[in-house]
Protein backbone atom coordinates (compact mmCIF):
# COMPACT_ATOMS: atom_id res chain seq x y z
CA UNK A 1 0.00 0.00 0.00
CA UNK A 2 1.28 3.70 -1.33
CA UNK A 3 1.33 6.74 1.22
CA UNK A 4 -1.39 7.99 2.91
CA UNK A 5 -3.07 10.67 0.52
CA UNK A 6 -1.47 9.07 -2.29
CA UNK A 7 -3.56 7.46 -4.75
CA UNK A 8 -1.38 5.01 -7.14
CA UNK A 9 -1.69 5.66 -10.92
CA UNK A 10 -3.71 2.85 -12.52
CA UNK A 11 -1.83 0.15 -13.61
CA UNK A 12 -2.33 -1.12 -17.26
CA UNK A 13 -0.83 -3.59 -19.41
CA UNK A 14 0.25 -3.84 -23.58
CA UNK A 15 0.82 -7.05 -25.23
CA UNK A 16 3.49 -7.20 -27.55
CA UNK A 17 6.68 -4.59 -28.24
CA UNK A 18 6.38 -4.40 -31.56
CA UNK A 19 6.37 -0.59 -32.92
CA UNK A 20 2.57 -0.25 -32.03
CA UNK A 21 2.61 -1.99 -28.46
CA UNK A 22 6.12 0.50 -27.92
CA UNK A 23 4.01 3.70 -28.89
CA UNK A 24 0.74 2.56 -27.36
CA UNK A 25 2.80 1.94 -23.91
CA UNK A 26 4.69 5.68 -24.25
CA UNK A 27 1.39 7.61 -24.64
CA UNK A 28 0.12 5.31 -21.88
CA UNK A 29 3.09 6.04 -19.53
CA UNK A 30 1.75 9.63 -19.36
CA UNK A 31 -1.51 8.19 -17.31
CA UNK A 32 -0.95 4.81 -16.11
CA UNK A 33 1.55 2.55 -14.42
CA UNK A 34 2.48 0.31 -17.97
CA UNK A 35 3.49 -3.27 -18.08
CA UNK A 36 4.55 -4.09 -21.59
CA UNK A 37 3.96 -7.97 -22.05
CA UNK A 38 6.30 -9.64 -25.34
CA UNK A 39 6.53 -13.17 -25.97
CA UNK A 40 10.13 -12.38 -28.00
CA UNK A 41 13.33 -12.30 -26.66
CA UNK A 42 13.35 -8.75 -27.83
CA UNK A 43 11.32 -5.63 -27.97
CA UNK A 44 10.54 -4.23 -32.20
CA UNK A 45 8.61 -6.97 -33.92
CA UNK A 46 8.97 -6.16 -37.41
CA UNK A 47 11.28 -3.83 -36.63
CA UNK A 48 13.66 -5.56 -34.66
CA UNK A 49 17.19 -6.32 -35.24
CA UNK A 50 18.76 -9.87 -35.38
CA UNK A 51 22.65 -10.88 -35.11
CA UNK A 52 23.66 -13.96 -35.69
CA UNK A 53 27.54 -14.57 -35.33
CA UNK A 54 29.31 -11.15 -36.71
CA UNK A 55 26.26 -10.74 -38.95
CA UNK A 56 23.77 -8.09 -38.27
CA UNK A 57 20.31 -7.74 -40.17
CA UNK A 58 17.42 -5.52 -39.86
CA UNK A 59 13.82 -7.62 -39.95
CA UNK A 60 11.94 -4.05 -40.15
CA UNK A 61 9.50 -2.83 -42.53
CA UNK A 62 10.83 -1.46 -45.74
CA UNK A 63 7.67 0.95 -45.73
CA UNK A 64 7.23 2.83 -42.87
CA UNK A 65 3.92 3.66 -42.63
CA UNK A 66 1.59 6.58 -40.32
CA UNK A 67 4.77 8.40 -39.94
CA UNK A 68 2.90 10.94 -38.57
CA UNK A 69 1.35 8.94 -36.02
CA UNK A 70 5.15 7.99 -34.65
CA UNK A 71 6.12 12.01 -35.12
CA UNK A 72 3.70 12.92 -32.91
CA UNK A 73 4.56 10.10 -30.27
CA UNK A 74 8.09 11.05 -30.04
CA UNK A 75 7.67 14.59 -30.04
CA UNK A 76 5.06 14.63 -26.97
CA UNK A 77 7.70 12.47 -25.45
CA UNK A 78 10.68 15.50 -25.87
CA UNK A 79 12.20 13.19 -28.26
CA UNK A 80 12.54 13.83 -32.44
CA UNK A 81 12.11 10.69 -33.98
CA UNK A 82 14.28 11.52 -37.27
CA UNK A 83 16.61 11.01 -34.36
CA UNK A 84 16.61 7.62 -34.05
Amino acid sequence: MGPVGKHPRPRVAVVGAGIAGLAAAAVLSRSFSVTVFERSTCAGGKIRRQTAGDQSNDCGQTVFTMSRVFEDVFTADGANLHEY
